[in-house]
C-alpha cells in the first residue's frame, strides 16, 4: 500500500494517560496514521511518572506535571512550537478521519491558503467501546464506516474539536492556543470563535470523525464547577471583541511574545 505523502505535516499529541483505553487508543491512532502517511509526529506526556511503553513512539517527550488536571491548551503551545513543519495537525489521542478527509484538510492549506482546516464536517461519531476494540484490533476504519447508522453523534452537526490542521505561521498570528482556558472545557469553541471573529480563511471537509471510547476523568472541563465556569466566561470574553479589539487583546498574550 503507497503512503501518502505527509512529509510537511505534524501531528502533535499532548497526552496524560489516565485509563488503559486511553493509551490503546494512542498507540492504535498512531498505528492508523503511520500505516497510511510519511509524516511526523510529536507526542507529550505531562504527568506524574512517564508510561514505559510510549518510548518507543517517535518524538516521545515527557514534562513531570503532577498537578491533577491536565492543561491542554499550554502543553499543545509548546508542543506547536517545537515542530519543523509548516503545517501542524492537533490531534485529541482518540480521534481518527478516513485518509481521503485528511489528505483534503492538509491539500486546502498547501494549495488554496487555507489557514485552519478541519478533517470533517460537525458530525463526530461516538464510538462504542466493543466497536473501538474492534477498530484497535484490526485498525481498519471501513469497519467503522460502515456503520455510522449507530453510532451516537457528539455535539449533533456542530463540533469543532478532536482533529485540525493548521498553518504554524498564521495561526502564531491569532494567538496559538488561548492559555486562560485550563483543563478540557470550551477550548474548541473558543479557538473557532477567534478564527471566525479574525476572519481567517478556514475550510471544512466533507465526512465523518470518529472518537473512540474511553471512560471520562478529572480533566473533562464540566467535572469541576469553579474551573468550568472561569472557562466559560472567557469563551464569552473572547465572544464579545471586535476584530480590532481581538488583535489587540492578543498581542497581550505572554506565550505569542
Amino acid at each position: 500500500m503507497k503512503k501518502e505523502d505527509l512529509k510537511d505535516v505534524t501531528f502533535i499529541f499532548p497526552v496524560r494517560i489516565d485509563s488503559k483505553e486511553r493509551l490503546n487508543n494512542l498507540f492504535a491512532i498512531h498505528t492508523y496514521l503511520s500505516k497510511h502517511f510519511i509524516t511526523n509526529f510529536i507526542i507529550c506526556e505531562a504527568a506524574s511518572k512517564p508510561t514505559p511503553s510510549l518510548k518507543q513512539l517517535d518524538r516521545y517527550c515527557f514534562v513531570k506535571d503532577e498537578h491533577k488536571v491536565f492543561y491542554y491548551t499550554f502543553y499543545l503551545n509548546q508542543m506547536i512550537k517545537m515542530s519543523n513543519t509548516p503545517i501542524v495537525g492537533i490531534w485529541d489521542v482518540d480521534v481518527l478521519a478516513p485518509t481521503n478527509q485528511i489528505c483534503e484538510a492538509v491539500n486546502a492549506i498547501r494549495e488554496k491558503n487555507f489557514s485552519m482546516t478541519w478533517p470533517y464536517d460537525g458530525i463526530c461519531c461516538n464510538i462504542a467501546k466493543e466497536d473501538s476494540n474492534v477498530f484497535i484490533e484490526n485498525i481498519n476504519i471501513e469497519f467503522l464506516m460502515k456503520n455510522e447508522s449507530s453510532h451516537i453523534r457528539m455535539f449533533g452537526k456542530h463540533s469543532v474539536g478532536g482533529a485540525f490542521f493548521v498553518n504554524k505561521e498564521d495561526y502564531k498570528r491569532i494567538g496559538l492556543e488561548n492559555e486562560h482556558i485550563f483543563g478540557w472545557g470550551p477550548e474548541d469553541i473558543e479557538r473557532f470563535k477567534r478564527a471566525t471573529i479574525l476572519e481567517i480563511p478556514i475550510f471544512r471537509v466533507k465526512g465523518y470523525l470518529y472518537h473512540l471510547y474511553h471512560p471520562l476523568n478529572n480533566n473533562f472541563g464540566y467535572s469541576d464547577h469553579e474551573r468550568q465556569m472561569k472557562n466559560m466566561k472567557e469563551l464569552l470574553r473572547i465572544c464579545r471583541f471586535s476584530k480590532e479589539e481581538l488583535k489587540k487583546e492578543i498581542e497581550s498574550w505572554h506565550w505569542i511574545r
